[in-house]
């Protein structure tokens, strides 16, 4: 893993991770989030899109800098657009407590994307899951006014363990 300096946007402090986050760099990624050269900051953004794979070890290092950010007031914020983040916080259910933000200015702004697109394993091609359970075909561009829960597009949507039809037929 390689390692961006810590830059300050507004009131929050962002982190730029890159390469690899596994069991062999997690302490790097836990000094990098500490900010062991840096002041704490309460408000902390991980900008991940530098980041070419990612696994558990990384995402017990997350957690643990967001419990620290919350205990000071604040949070943790990621930022990044690869699938393979979106399943595997899907796969550990922590996509809910870490939300996508698509870049570190909406992330310092508090505004999340809502759906970030990913191929399930077993899904037949042209299928896309969206990370908050919305579904869709390769015909995804729905016009404007006729976006599904969320802003995901029409078509199926997975709602806990039931997958239901949007817009509901009349």
């Amino acid at each position: 893993m390689s390692t961006r300096t810590p830059m300050p946007q507004g009131n929050c402090r962002t982190v730029r991770p890159a390469g690899e986050l596994d069991l062999s760099t997690a302490p790097a990624l836990r000094d990098l989030l500490r900010g062991n050269d840096a002041p704490p900051a309460a408000r902390l953004i991980t900008d991940l899109t530098g980041v070419t794979f990612m696994d558990n070890s990384g995402l017990v290092e997350l957690e643990t800098a967001q419990a620290r950010c919350e205990a000071a007031g604040g949070w943790l914020r990621l930022v990044y657009h690869q699938p393979a983040i979106g399943r595997l916080l899907r796969l550990t259910a922590l996509a809910r407590r870490f939300p996508r933000y698509a870049t570190v200015e909406d992330a310092c702004d508090g505004r999340s994307a809502q759906c970030i697109a990913v191929r399930p394993a077993a899904a037949p091609a042209g299928t896309v899951a969206y990370a908050d359970g919305c579904l869709s075909s390769a015909w995804s561009q729905a016009p404007a006014g006729r976006r599904g829960p969320a802003g995901c597009p029409p078509g199926p949507h997975v709602s806990g363990d039931r997958q239901e039809e949007w817009p509901k037929p009349a």
